[in-house]
């Protein structure tokens, strides 16, 4: 399947490839950068304009809760 995103930028439309997309990470303060927490973000650069459009939050898995 072939996916097309759109820049918010300039308006081009361009094909998503999977070697073009990488991930960014997004520090949310002093604190928060200091204690590991940061959201990764997956992102691609317009081929036309050249800027980053983010696509998506990646969710970081979680342990499940132990039973008592």
């Amino acid at each position: 399947m072939r996916k097309k995103v759109r820049c918010d930028q300039c308006g081009t439309r361009f094909l998503l490839l999977k070697e073009s997309v990488y991930t960014v990470k997004e520090d949310h303060g002093l604190l928060n950068a200091l204690m590991g927490e940061s959201n990764t973000i997956d992102a691609v650069d317009c081929p036309s304009c050249s800027c980053q459009k983010l696509l998506g939050i990646r969710m970081t898995k979680q342990a499940p809760a132990p039973y008592e």
